[in-house]
């Protein structure tokens, strides 16, 4: 038997929801006309504190994994997630994204996909 996923969203096509499916067939379609360059899905970004990586007990890297990573054609980096519902723990590795420097990470809710970029 399947197990319902935590926040009742339904993995589609590959993405863990239909509304990031959603959004990646708006961000898609952007690109195509030029209005982004460089579309990624599930963009890692290493945290940090100051100069240091953060890491686990075990060694390993923290990562941050945006749902959407792209360029405007200015050049200026967009980082996209995509929440039904926005957890304590996205908040805080947002935060800690944000004080690395010039990253913003957008949130994209069902209320704002469907507009622009």
């Amino acid at each position: 038997m399947r197990r319902a996923s935590k926040y009742r969203n339904r993995r589609t096509n590959g993405f863990d929801s239909k509304l990031e499916r959603e959004r990646y067939e708006i961000l898609a379609l952007a690109e195509r006309a030029g209005e982004i360059v460089g579309l990624e899905k599930q963009k890692r970004i290493k945290l940090y504190s100051g100069q240091n990586p953060i890491l686990f007990d075990s060694g390993r890297h923290a990562y941050y994994r945006a749902d959407f990573a792209y360029k405007m054609p200015s050049g200026r980096p967009v980082y996209e997630d995509v929440k039904g519902y926005d957890t304590p723990t996205s908040k805080l590795k947002r935060a800690i994204v944000a004080a690395q420097g010039p990253v913003k990470v957008t949130i994209v809710t069902r209320a704002n996909a469907e507009v622009g970029l």
